[in-house]
């Protein structure tokens, strides 16, 4: 018999993973840093509320407790510690990833005091996109962690699909008017007031 060919009735080899410990394998939503910041600049931060909740929902999946993933992402500037912690303790449990780690304190402190920022004046406002820069980290390690499980699959996010690309035309729509309210904004700063 050759011995490239399978038989059936063979055992699988290496360890055997059952369906419950697969389902609760966490897969983190952590595009390439490119697209991670396309998406939150051109959906004006609504990006986020999407990473967080699909971030949030992997380590309830990982624990098999209720977090809340809806809440926790809508209010990402109060529980990104939690999230940062918790992707922290998921990636050191896991052996490819062990050594890996993120200051999980210092980057949800500079998340949440960018994050708002959203609530300045304009034009100081803008200041808020910046806190995808935080973000960066976190999601590398979540990178590292998704290829170590499974490199193939994790690729799905790399590329823009048809919702990402309706966020972008959507946003730059907002951004245009955005900058077209400014510009006006400004004119009308140097017009001489009418009496």
């Amino acid at each position: 018999m050759d011995a490239t060919v399978r038989s059936p009735y063979q055992a699988p080899e290496g360890p055997i993973e059952d369906s419950a410990s697969r389902k609760r394998r966490p897969f983190f939503l952590a595009p390439p840093a490119h697209k991670l910041a396309v998406m939150i600049v051109a959906t004006l931060g609504l990006y986020l509320i999407w990473w967080f909740y699909r971030n949030w929902r992997a380590v309830q999946r990982h624990e098999g407790r209720r977090r809340a993933p809806v809440w926790r992402a809508m209010f990402s500037f109060l529980f990104a510690l939690g999230l940062f912690k918790a992707i922290n303790r998921i990636v050191a449990g896991h052996d490819a990833t062990a050594r890996l780690k993120i200051n999980a304190g210092g980057l949800a402190i500079a998340y949440a005091v960018l994050y708002l920022c959203a609530w300045l004046p304009p034009p100081y406002w803008l200041v808020f996109v910046s806190c995808l820069f935080p973000l960066l980290p976190v999601n590398a390690l979540a990178r590292r962690y998704n290829e170590a499980i499974d490199g193939e699959l994790h690729r799905a996010e790399d590329a823009f699909n048809m919702w990402n690309w309706l966020g972008i035309v959507l946003g730059g729509l907002f951004w245009l008017l955005i900058l077209l309210g400014m510009v006006l904004t400004a004119i009308a700063g140097w017009l001489p007031e009418s009496r």
